[in-house]
């Protein structure tokens, strides 16, 4: 939601924003002779508040969207650089009804935008005790290697949601934070004074298909079996959904928080089986029906964005890709393997006996919006300027179609040549798009990352130690948290 700043600012130094796209002369009405003009107008200034993460929408593909606010509402609009990460937009404008007319139009624009946006923070419970956490290990070794570790939550990550929040601001995190503190008295009343003890048991599934889960976890059950932690949840949710950072909608469009301590998820290895088969999980049988007892303590406020999940591609993993296989057995990997061997017994036809020597430059973006970019990405530039890097990729590409392990995407049979620096799927929990217009300007420092000489072809296994290991542990971190009992 956008709001006015505190007063007028009519010698406010706009300098720092976009004069150069922004420099437009304000629209002059003309009126017959036989009219007389009115006193003339004075340009007043104020600012909306917009966080800086959506000024990108505000401005548009080359300004398009500022300009045509600007011509249908008669205001002026400065937007700050990106790299200011200012949380508002400065207005020009000579009556409150054009004023009030942008501010509605921006409002929309935010919103429609933040809808489209992934959660950024979460509300939760934590849930840990010293049997809890032998218990899970215990569960990762029954699970075996039918469920790779990097799916199994992390005993210190076991937690309860409550809802999610999308806060795209420090303003918003701490009006979050403060929302808590807030909360914090009602606490006692709800809870009645007791202490949440509670045992962890019961495994569960969110789908109906044991064979094909993306989530499995167990309940918390109350000892004294009554309602007060559902209580606790139902109205915190409704707290924040009242003071306006959160809403039912993304919520499971409910009122009442499905309580669950998800102890798998396969989503948490993005590049592993979309799921897996949890029927021997869920049997009677299994050896492991109960985690442990615990009394929650806390309620946290946690930022989804990890360490675990850089944006930025480490200097180690890069790479220029040739193309991607479905490996899903043993046997299948070593026939990749034999058919690399195979290739290689053609490479010194293809690129002759000179070096592949060249340079990393360039970046670029896969789509034409740099405002709204996914995946940046430098090329690599032979010094001899010939095609003997993309022959080779095309011609390892069509022996691998051959071979029945690869097939051409989308029908193209020439490689995209290019080595991925940022990719914003690499962190699944933030924002979609980053806005790479600064990057991509003739005006970045570093045009060129530096040269080196290509000597290998790798097969490699999409499942990396990016994902968390147990020295690195930061699947969200926690903003601030408010007892709820001692």
């Amino acid at each position: 939601m956008t709001n006015r700043f505190k007063g007028h600012h009519q010698n406010k130094d706009t300098s720092s924003m976009y004069s150069d796209v922004y420099e437009d002369e304000p629209i002059t009405c003309k009126t017959p002779s036989s009219v007389s003009k009115p006193p003339k107008e004075s340009w007043q200034t104020t600012e909306i508040y917009t966080p800086s993460y959506f000024h990108k929408y505000i401005v548009g593909k080359s300004g398009t969207v500022k300009k045509r606010l600007e011509n249908e509402t008669g205001t002026l609009i400065y937007v700050p650089r990106p790299h200011e990460k200012k949380d508002y937009i400065t207005v020009k404008y000579k009556n409150e009804s054009s004023f009030s007319s942008l501010e509605i139009r921006i409002e929309s624009i935010v919103s429609s935008a933040k809808k489209r946006e992934r959660p950024t923070h979460f509300l939760s419970i934590p849930v840990a005790s010293k049997d809890i956490t032998e218990n899970l290990g215990k569960f990762q070794n029954l699970c075996g290697s039918k469920i790779h570790p990097h799916k199994v939550q992390l005993p210190s990550k076991l937690h309860l949601t409550i809802g999610v929040l999308k806060l795209f601001s420090e303003g918003e995190v701490k009006q979050a934070s403060e929302l808590m503190k807030e909360f914090a008295p009602r606490i006692p009343y709800i809870l009645c004074g007791k202490p949440l003890r509670g045992t962890l048991r019961n495994l569960e599934i969110m789908n109906d298909e044991p064979e094909s889960v993306n989530v499995l976890y167990a309940e918390l059950m109350l000892l004294d079996e009554s309602d007060r932690l559902q209580n606790l949840a139902d109205q915190c949710l409704e707290f924040f959904v009242e003071k306006g950072l959160m809403d039912y909608e993304q919520n499971r469009n409910s009122k009442n928080v499905k309580l669950h301590c998800t102890l798998i998820n396969t989503r948490w290895n993005s590049n592993g089986p979309r799921t897996i088969d949890a029927s021997e999980l869920l049997s009677k049988d299994f050896e492991l029906q109960n985690f442990g007892d615990c009394v929650l303590e806390k309620l946290d406020l946690n930022e989804m964005t990890t360490d675990r999940d850089k944006r930025v591609q480490y200097p180690s993993k890069l790479h220029i890709t040739i193309g991607v296989l479905k490996l899903l057995s043993d046997e299948e990997i070593e026939q990749a393997r034999m058919a690399l061997s195979q290739f290689a017994d053609m490479i010194p036809s293809i690129i002759g006996d000179r070096p592949l020597h060249g340079t990393l430059k360039n970046l670029r973006t896969m789509r034409s919006d740099a405002w709204s970019a996914r995946v940046v990405y430098s090329e690599f530039i032979l010094s001899d300027a010939s095609e003997r890097l993309q022959n080779l990729a095309d011609r390892c590409l069509e022996f691998f179609v051959k071979k029945g392990l690869m097939e051409y995407e989308f029908g193209r049979k020439s490689v995209l040549l290019h080595c991925t620096i940022i990719n914003t799927r690499w962190n699944p929990n933030g924002p979609r798009t980053i806005d790479a217009s600064e990057i991509l300007s003739d005006g970045f420092e570093l045009r060129s990352l530096g040269e080196c000489v290509l000597n290998r072809i790798d097969l490699n296994e999409m499942s990396i130690d990016r994902l968390f290991t147990s020295e690195n542990d930061r699947r969200y971190v926690k903003v601030c948290d408010i007892i709820i009992s001692d």
